[in-house]
């Protein structure tokens, strides 16, 4: 599209029959195998978070026509504070062909218009925190904090017990994240449930390996002071599990003998649509760190 003999790219929603074009410019833009792409993609539709929150697959960034940016938006629905339903939208995995890149700002600020939500960025570079921060953004956490679950695991756990989450916990949950989370099982996550004798406090993680070790990734956790409180309990349904180590968001809180912070792993949330991050909660359930890190 021209005026006044200035060329404009246009920004629109790609959908699941349109998943190709997707895979074809994260292919060109990350050094990973196309069925990297592919299968997460697979992973985001089975979650269902997108249909539910009415949110398509990415956004694509056209110059005359040609793909040249691209912006997976993997999104879930939320009860906000108020009783209402909020959308939470992750900006995942973008990139813009080299000589469009001064156009990245403008393809965000598409998006973000585009929603009525809170967005988040999980795994954003410094370049790309810098362009967020300047569009709202703002910090999440301070980094990670690193657990050896054999440091912790002996200790009392307060009388809790954790299991993994079944279809009958999942009902006694708020209705946004109980089912929401035991779907996660089939994407391959670990959903989970701290049982007190007053409450269910429900948890997700993914596992990964590091230098040969496994480790969980946590993604959602109801209470990050309940954590620590029953993370003798965790540790131990962790082991059982064949994991080693645990890793979660660095929020300032007290650290147990052998847990130590780490500087990496910054996350960003813009708050909208009634909902905020809160400072005690931790929730990644339906975004890319479920979907796509594996």
């Amino acid at each position: 599209m021209q005026w006044w003999g200035i060329q404009f790219c246009v920004v629109r929603p790609i959908h699941n029959d349109e998943r190709t074009i997707l895979v074809d410019l994260l292919c060109e833009g990350f050094k990973k195998p196309r069925s990297f792409w592919s299968d997460g993609l697979e992973r985001i539709v089975r979650l269902g978070g997108n249909a539910v929150a009415g949110v398509p697959l990415g956004y694509v960034l056209s110059d005359n026509g040609q793909p040249v940016g691209v912006v997976l938006t993997p999104a879930s629905v939320r009860l906000t504070p108020a009783g209402g339903q909020a959308t939470v939208v992750n900006l995942s995995s973008w990139y813009v062909a080299p000589r469009h890149r001064w156009r990245a700002p403008v393809m965000l600020q598409s998006i973000l218009r585009a929603h009525d939500a809170m967005f988040t960025d999980l795994t954003a570079t410094p370049e790309v925190r810098k362009i967020n921060e300047a569009l709202g953004f703002e910090s999440v956490n301070r980094g990670l904090v690193v657990t050896p679950l054999p440091a912790v695991a002996l200790a009392r756990s307060g009388g809790a017990t954790v299991r993994e989450l079944d279809a009958r916990a999942a009902l006694e949950l708020p209705a946004d994240i109980g089912p929401f989370l035991l779907r996660h099982k089939d994407i391959g996550c670990l959903p989970a449930v701290i049982e007190t004798p007053n409450r269910l406090l429900p948890l997700l993680f993914r596992s990964t390996r590091r230098k040969g070790l496994p480790m969980a990734h946590l993604l959602y956790c109801e209470s990050n002071s309940a954590l620590a409180e029953y993370l003798p309990a965790v540790a131990r349904f962790l082991i059982a599990r064949g994991m080693v180590i645990m890793v979660g968001d660095d929020r300032g809180q007290r650290l147990r003998l052998g847990q130590v912070r780490r500087p990496y792993g910054l996350k960003l949330a813009r708050p909208g649509g009634g909902l905020s991050v809160a400072p005690d909660r931790v929730d990644y359930a339906g975004s890319e760190l479920c979907c796509l890190a594996f």
